[in-house]
């Protein structure tokens, strides 16, 4: 089965960026991985996990029913502040052991750590250390 990696890009980001993103990370590891677009699989998905604790929960360590793997085998960050959304992801993820990743530069630096900087600011609270 071919590892799927979660692009967590912004909801404001055009999703013609987040593909170019996307495709960018595909040519980068070159191993048959695919990326999936946070806008993509929000549309598809959200509605059925029950909100926003549900949809981080399911981004973070949902398992497909059919395979039982896991829905997402790691998740990429495109920049290092973080909004609620996408910091309730990547906590869970980390709590969990999963792999994520900040795509800077043209490469994947794995992140450790996930720091609240304003929890009032729900666009940009929560900074990714890595």
């Amino acid at each position: 089965m071919t590892p799927v990696l979660f692009l967590a890009a912004p909801k404001r980001m055009e999703d013609a960026v987040s593909r170019q993103i996307a495709e960018d990370v595909e040519k980068f590891l070159q191993d048959g991985v695919k990326v999936a677009l946070a806008s993509e699989e929000f549309k598809t998905h959200f509605a059925s996990v029950g909100g926003w604790a549900g949809w981080s929960e399911f981004v973070a360590t949902g398992v497909n029913s059919y395979t039982h793997q896991p829905m997402y085998s790691g998740i990429i960050c495109i920049e290092s502040s973080l909004g609620k959304g996408t910091a309730g992801i990547v906590e869970k993820a980390l709590a969990h052991g999963k792999k994520v990743f900040y795509w800077k530069n043209g490469a994947l630096h794995p992140a450790h750590e996930l720091k609240e900087i304003d929890s009032s600011d729900w666009f940009g609270g929560w900074s990714l250390v890595y």
